[in-house]
């Protein structure tokens, strides 16, 4: 998670992450601004629904890098 002083007070930072191929390029990116973030442990679920949720959307669409 990354969070900058603008943040610190209001509890908000931004989730990223990218899917690479096997060969380590970069294939897609997403990221998001999310608030009211509580701890680490509650950054980290956020990112991982995210992720699970990008990923599922980048299957449906027909981009089915996943395998």
């Amino acid at each position: 998670m990354a969070q900058d002083g603008k943040c610190k007070d209001t509890r908000c930072g931004g989730l990223g992450g990218v899917v690479r191929d096997g060969n380590g390029q970069s294939e897609a990116a997403s990221e998001l601004k999310v608030d009211n973030v509580i701890s680490p442990e509650h950054a980290e679920m956020l990112l991982t629904k995210m992720a699970v949720e990008f990923c599922v959307e980048l299957y449906l669409e027909g981009d089915n890098i996943i395998g």
